[in-house]
C-alpha cells in the first residue's frame, strides 16, 4: 500500500513500518537529505549523501534507512498512479533511468541556488498535500511538484555504481520477495514462486535459509503479517474487509492465523495501535 505524500524522518515509519529493514519498498521515493548529508542503504551498500543532496529510488528495490540518520530530511513517496495521468507520463516513469536502472545508484547534488529551491519545494509540496482533500489544483500543485524535480533529476543526476554482491542465492530471494510482495493476496504456497522463479521449492527454501535464515514459507508468512499490521493500525476497515484484502476465506481465518503469528488477535493489536495514538496526541 503507497502513501502519497511528503514525511519528516520522525513521522516516516509510521507510512513506511519497514523503512529500518533492509527489504524491497513498494512506493517510489525522493529522500531530500539535509544541511547534514544522509546515510542509506541500496541493497548491500552503504550511499553517503552530501549535505542537500536528493536520492531516486524506485519502487520494487531494496533499501533501508539509517537508525543514526538527522532528523531534517525529508522523503517523498509516491505510486506510479498518482504520477501516470497519460501515456506519455507512464512511459517516463517506466523508462528513466532515475528509478529503473537497479545497477546504479542516482542522485543530484545541489549549488546555493537549489539547496533554496530545495527549501522552497517541500515547503509547496506540505502544503498542497495538506489540500488534496479540499481542492483539485492542490493535486495539480502537487503533480506538477513532482515532475519538476523528475526532470531536473534526469537533466542533472550523478550515478554511484550499485556494487551488489553477486551470488545467485541472493538474486533468487531478491525475486522471491517480489513475487511475493505481488501475489501474496492470491499465492501463499512456495511452489507456486519456486515455478514462477524456474526452480524447485527445495531449491528455494535453501536460497531463503542461507540469505534471510528462515524458510521461503516464512517469507510468505511475513509479508502478509507485515500487511496485516498496517491495515489494522493505518485503515479504518473492518475485519471482513481486511481478511478478504488478504486472501483469506473468513474473518475467523484470518484471526487464527493474525494469532499464532502476531501473538494477538486483530481486534485487541488495532485496539493497542489506537490507544498508543491517542497517547502520542496527548503528548
Amino acid at each position: 500500500m503507497v502513501n502519497f505524500g511528503i514525511y519528516s524522518m520522525a513521522d516516516l515509519e509510521q507510512y513506511l513500518p519497514d523503512m529500518y529493514s533492509a527489504s524491497i519498498k513498494e512506493a517510489y521515493m525522493i529522500i531530500l537529505a539535509g544541511p547534514m548529508g544522509l546515510t542509506h542503504y541500496v541493497g548491500n551498500q552503504k550511499i553517503e549523501l552530501p549535505p542537500h543532496a536528493i536520492l531516486f529510488l524506485g519502487a520494487g528495490r531494496s533499501s533501508q534507512f539509517d537508525r543514526s540518520a538527522v532528523p531534517d530530511a525529508h522523503i517523498l513517496l509516491f505510486g506510479a498512479k498518482f504520477f501516470a495521468r497519460s501515456t506519455r507520463l507512464m512511459h517516463f516513469l517506466q523508462q528513466t533511468p532515475l528509478f529503473n536502472d537497479h545497477t546504479n545508484v542516482y542522485y543530484m547534488t545541489l549549488s546555493d541556488d537549489g539547496v533554496l529551491y530545495s527549501q522552497v519545494f517541500i515547503r509547496l509540496f506540505d502544503l498542497a498535500i495538506s489540500g488534496l482533500t479540499r481542492n483539485m489544483l492542490s493535486m495539480d500543485l502537487a503533480h506538477n511538484l513532482l515532475e519538476q524535480v523528475l526532470i531536473i533529476g534526469s537533466l542533472y543526476y550523478n550515478v554511484v555504481s550499485a556494487n551488489y554482491e553477486a551470488n545467485r542465492d541472493s538474486t533468487l530471494v531478491t525475486h522471491y520477495k517480489a513475487l511475493v510482495n505481488m501475489h501474496y493476496a492470491t499465492q501463499k504456497s512456495v511452489q507456486f514462486y519456486a515455478a514462477q522463479l524456474n526452480v524447485t521449492a527445495r531449491r528455494l527454501n535453501q536460497a531463503t535459509m542461507k540469505e534471510l535464515g528462515v524458510h521461503a514459507k516464512n517469507v510468505i508468512t511475513s509479508c502478509i503479517t507485515q500487511k496485516a499490521r498496517q491495515l489494522l493500525a493505518y485503515t479504518d476497515h473492518n475485519m471482513k474487509e481486511i481478511s478478504a484484502s488478504l486472501g483469506f476465506s473468513g474473518e475467523h481465518n484470518f484471526s487464527d492465523f493474525f494469532y499464532k503469528n502476531a501473538g494477538r488477535r486483530p481486534s485487541e493489536f488495532r485496539k493497542v495501535k489506537q490507544i498508543e495514538k491517542q497517547n502520542v496526541t496527548k503528548m
